[in-house]
């Protein structure tokens, strides 16, 4: 069975091609992770300044950076004081972090299942 995303129908925000097929490419974890890094390098200054500090990706090194970075932005997003700036800069990275943490999923629990063959 190939654990690729099954339907990207159901995402709150929908998540740009370029990402999607970039996350659906990569095989491993470090793969994943590299993925990671190259869009929170290409995601404008202005839209990380807009973020709270404790909630920027600065150190992606595992699956546990990024599950943490995920868990930040939706708690950021659902905040009722969020104001409309914020709101519409943290739904690219949102969307992208949820698909990835998605995949990296994928990705552990198919090596958790070759490891018990």
């Amino acid at each position: 069975m190939d654990d690729r995303a099954q339907s990207h129908d159901d995402s709150v925000f929908p998540l740009d091609d370029r990402w999607r097929h970039a996350i659906d490419a990569a095989a491993t974890e470090r793969e994943l992770i590299s993925v990671a890094r190259s869009f929170v390098a290409g995601v404008p200054e202005a839209e990380l300044a807009a973020l709270p500090s404790e909630w920027k990706p600065e150190h992606l090194r595992s699956a546990h950076d990024v599950s943490l970075i995920t868990f930040r932005l939706a708690q950021a997003y659902c905040r009722p004081a969020l104001d409309k700036h914020r709101e519409l800069c943290m739904r690219s990275m949102l969307a992208f972090f949820q698909s990835l943490s998605q995949r990296l999923f994928a990705v552990r629990e198919r090596g958790a299942r070759r490891a018990t063959r």
